[in-house]
C-alpha cells in the first residue's frame, strides 16, 4: 500500500470541518465543533498536540515550554468563564493557584515589590509604595472593572448571538465607549499616578507586547482588574497535560485528530472553501476550514488558487502588526528553590519601566533586558520532584533580529543571551543558580518557529492596537465577511478574540458559533 493510500484510509470522503492545526486555538475549536455535533477533523504538522501549550523534557526535568498564568479560572466553588467553559465541553483537568500577581524590580527606580492578589490588598501595596495614591489608584481599577465587566457582557451578547443593548452599555459603562479608541497612556492622564506606581501597574505590559503608548486600553483594563480580582492559575500538570486532556475530550465527542500531516492548501471554488489538501496531495473535501495557521501564511501560501484570496483580507492582514517571539532559557536546578533564594514564582526584571524605550529595543540584537522569570516549583511545591527545581527566564524580542545572524554565529549568540540572562536575574535578586545548574536548554524565535510553524516565532498575535482591537475586530465583522472566503475562520492567536490562553480557551466560541451558524446550524 503506497504511503497516500494508507492515509486516505484514514480520512472520511469529507468533513463538516477541518481546523489545521493543534495548538491551543485549534483543540478548543475542534472540541467545541465535536460538542456540537459536527464531523470534525483537526490535522497538525507536528506529533502530539498542544502547539504553545506543551511542555519538553531533559533529564529528569520536565519543563513547561511557554504558560506563565491565566486569569479568568478561579475554584469549583467559585468558577469563572475559563473553568466554566472547559467544565461545559466535559474537559477533565486540574489547576492551581499562583501565590502572588509577581515581583517586579526595577533597580534605577528603586522598586523591588511583591504585588498581591485581591483588588484590596493590590490598592493597599500601592499605597505602601507611594502614601497618597489611594484614592487614584482606587479610581483607576474601578475603571478597569469597568472595561472587564463591559467586555463579559459584550461576549455574553455574542455567545447568545445578540447585539449588545447600546441603552445597557450608555447606561452601566459609559466609559466602555468613552475610553475605547485611546492607549493606556493616554487615559493614565486623567490619572494622578506618580512614575512609580505606573511603572508598578505596568508590569504585565509584557503579557501583551505593544508599549503602553500603543495598547489598547480596553484590554488593558479587562487584563489588568481580571487578574488581580480572579487570581491566576497554571494547569497541576503542566500545559500540555491541558492540551492533551481538550484533545482527548474531542476525540470522546467524535471529533478526529491526526498528526503529521501538513496541509498545505486550502481549496477555494466561486470564493467558497471546498477542500484542504495535505503535503502528500492527500484531498479533503470540507465547506468549512478554521486555522490556527497564521493569516500570512494562509493568504500568501495556501489558497489555491493564490487569486482566490481577497484582496481585501490580504490588505488587512497587511496592515495588522504581528506582536512579538521570545528568547528562554529552561534550567533544571538540582535544589529546592528556598535553598537557592528563589522566593516567588514570577519575576519582572528591567532596568528601566520605560516601555516604549524597551520595545524599541527588542528589534534589536541588544534588547533592554526586561526579563520575566518563572519558578515552576513556587506554585506547585514540588512539581520538578524531590530536592530540586526549574526555572525559566525569558525575554521578549522580535523574530526578525536572527535575519541576518549567519548560522556559524547562532550558537555563540544563544550563548551570550543565556549568560546574560542568567547573570541578571543572580544579580539582582540576589539567588544563587550556576553551580545548581543539572539542565539546560534554550530557545529563540527560530526554535519556536521550527516547532511550532508559527510565523517569525510569534508567541502572541497581532498588536491590540486601539484601532485594531478585538473589540474593533468584533464591529467590523459583519463588513468584512462580505469580502472574505466564505467558510474560512481563524482560531488562536491571530483570531478576532485575541491572543493568550485565557481569550483562546473561552472565547474560541465565538468562532465556531459563526462556524456553526455557516455550516446550517448545530445538529
Amino acid at each position: 500500500m503506497e504511503m497516500k493510500d494508507f492515509l486516505l484510509s484514514r480520512f472520511d470522503k469529507e468533513y463538516d470541518a477541518v481546523v489545521i492545526g493543534a495548538g491551543i486555538g485549534g483543540l478548543m475549536a475542534g472540541c467545541e465543533l465535536a460538542y456540537e455535533g459536527k464531523r470534525t477533523l483537526i490535522l497538525e504538522q507536528h506529533n502530539l498536540a498542544g502547539g504553545f501549550a506543551t511542555s519538553f523534557v531533559r533529564g529528569r526535568y520536565e519543563f513547561e515550554a511557554t504558560l506563565h498564568e491565566i486569569l479568568d479560572v478561579g475554584t469549583k466553588k467559585q468558577s469563572y468563564d475559563v473553568r466554566k467553559t472547559l467544565d461545559r465541553l466535559g474537559v477533565k483537568y486540574e489547576f492551581e493557584a499562583v501565590p502572588e500577581a509577581y515581583v517586579l524590580i526595577v533597580p534605577e527606580e528603586d522598586i523591588n515589590v511583591c504585588v498581591p492578589f485581591g483588588i484590596n490588598e493590590f490598592i493597599e501595596c500601592m499605597e505602601k509604595e507611594s502614601p497618597g495614591v489611594k484614592k487614584e489608584v482606587t479610581r483607576y481599577m474601578e475603571l478597569c472593572k469597568e472595561m472587564y465587566e463591559a467586555i463579559n457582557y459584550m461576549v455574553d451578547q455574542e455567545m447568545k448571538g445578540k447585539l449588545p443593548n447600546i441603552i445597557t452599555v450608555k447606561r452601566k459603562y459609559p466609559n466602555f465607549i468613552k475610553y475605547s479608541h485611546m492607549t493606556i497612556e493616554e487615559v493614565e492622564k486623567e490619572f494622578e499616578l506618580p512614575n512609580r506606581i505606573k511603572s508598578i501597574l505596568h508590569a504585565y505590559w509584557c503579557y501583551q507586547g505593544p508599549s503602553v503608548d500603543a495598547l489598547t486600553f480596553l484590554l488593558w483594563g479587562y487584563m489588568l482588574y481580571g487578574y488581580i480580582y480572579t487570581g491566576a492559575y497554571i494547569p497541576a500538570n503542566r500545559s500540555h497535560a491541558l492540551s492533551t486532556a481538550i484533545a482527548e475530550r474531542t476525540k470522546e465527542l467524535g471529533g478526529q485528530i491526526e498528526y503529521n500531516c501538513k496541509v498545505e492548501k486550502i481549496h477555494v471554488e466561486n470564493n467558497k472553501v471546498i477542500a484542504v489538501e495535505l503535503k502528500d496531495g492527500t484531498y479533503i473535501k470540507t465547506k468549512c476550514v478554521l486555522s490556527n495557521a497564521h493569516p500570512e501564511l494562509v493568504y500568501g501560501k495556501m489558497i489555491t488558487p493564490i487569486t482566490s484570496a481577497p484582496e481585501f483580507s490580504v490588505k488587512k492582514t497587511n496592515a495588522e502588526v504581528n506582536t512579538c517571539s521570545s528568547i528562554a532559557i529552561y534550567l533544571g536546578l538540582d535544589a529546592n528553590p528556598e535553598d537557592l533564594g528563589i522566593k516567588y514564582y514570577e519575576y519582572f526584571i528591567t532596568n528601566t519601566m520605560d516601555t516604549r524605550k524597551i520595545y524599541d529595543s527588542l528589534f534589536t540584537l541588544n534588547p533592554e533586558g526586561f526579563l520575566s522569570a518563572i519558578c515552576l516549583d513556587n506554585a506547585i511545591p514540588g512539581a520538578t520532584g524531590e530536592g530540586r527545581c526549574q526555572l525559566t527566564i525569558s525575554w521578549l524580542v522580535f523574530g526578525d533580529i536572527f535575519k541576518d545572524v549567519l548560522i556559524e554565529d547562532y550558537e555563540d549568540l544563544k550563548t551570550r543571551f543565556g549568560e546574560e540572562m542568567i547573570d541578571i536575574f543572580e544579580k539582582i535578586t540576589g539567588a544563587k543558580i550556576r553551580d545548581h545548574i543539572e539542565e539546560v536548554e534554550m530557545v529563540t524565535p527560530i526554535t519556536w518557529n521550527r516547532y511550532t510553524g508559527a510565523y517569525k516565532g510569534q508567541v502572541f498575535g497581532h498588536e491590540q492596537t486601539p484601532w485594531n482591537s478585538a473589540v474593533v475586530r468584533l464591529a467590523a465583522e459583519k463588513f468584512e465577511n462580505k469580502k472574505e472566503v466564505s467558510g474560512l475562520y481563524f482560531v488562536g492567536g491571530c483570531s478576532q478574540s485575541t491572543h493568550g490562553y485565557t481569550p483562546i480557551i473561552r472565547l474560541t466560541r465565538l468562532t465556531t458559533n459563526k462556524a456553526i451558524r455557516y455550516m446550517g446550524g448545530s445538529k
